[in-house]
Order: structure tokens, then C-alpha cells, then sequence
């Protein structure tokens, strides 16, 4: 599987920390938003990652970026989401996950994610 399209400018990053649903996990905090409240585009998801120094130097950051795209890569070659837009901020913590930990994780918050989405997509049409 092609790996998610990536968020390129601040803008899309801002509106996704004002406006999207976050969820927080111990390794990392998960942004997400409908994708279509962004742009036109219905048919694809988005992700952004963000690593900042707090969470180690370059060859940890590098590292830590490499692990969350795979793990993105391999739970959305599993299952299918409704198109969204993610951003994934790292924590210090991640550097002593292991790589499944990180997957489990992941899991985890966009299940939870997407739940809440749902939910409030539902009482914001009732």
C-alpha cells in the first residue's frame, strides 16, 4: 500500500489543531478532522507528523518519524476509515516504545478518535 498523503503547509496544520478532535495517548497526541471541512477532496485521508526536539536529537527524531509512518502504514493497510485528516505530535515517551507498543497505541486513539467524531457528528444534526 502507497502511503497517506502528507499535510504540507501551516495552514493545514493550524486548522487541524483549532478546529479537529485530539485525542491523547501516552506516546503521541492524534489530531483529526473530517477531511472534507479542509478541502474538496472526499476520497483521501492526510497525515502530518510532528517531532520536535523535546523528544530527542536528530537520529532519535528520524527514527520515531520512520516508526509512526510504518505503523500508519500498516493499520490503514488493515482497516478503512472514513477519509480524515490526521496530524500525529510526538512525545518524549515514544523513544522507549517498542514499535508495537506504538502500533497498539495508534490503534487505540484513532478507534477513539473516530468514535468521538461520530458522535458529535450525530448530535450536531439532531
Amino acid at each position: 500500500m502507497k502511503p497517506l498523503p502528507t499535510l504540507k503547509s501551516r495552514k493545514e496544520f493550524r486548522t487541524l489543531a483549532h478546529k479537529g478532535d485530539k485525542w491523547v495517548a501516552e506516546s503521541f497526541i492524534l489530531q483529526g478532522m473530517p477531511l472534507v471541512t479542509i478541502e474538496g477532496d472526499p476520497h483521501l485521508s492526510k497525515i502530518g507528523y510532528t517531532v520536535s526536539r523535546k523528544v530527542g536529537i536528530a537520529v532519535v527524531r528520524n527514527r520515531v518519524k520512520r516508526q509512526l509512518r510504518e505503523a500508519v502504514r500498516q493499520i490503514f493497510a488493515i482497516q478503512e476509515y472514513p477519509p480524515f485528516a490526521y496530524v500525529l505530535v510526538a512525545r518524549s515517551a515514544i523513544k522507549d516504545k517498542t514499535f508495537q507498543d506504538i502500533v497498539g497505541e495508534l490503534t487505540w486513539a484513532l478507534k477513539h478518535l473516530h468514535r468521538r467524531a461520530s458522535e458529535a457528528s450525530k448530535e450536531s444534526s439532531v
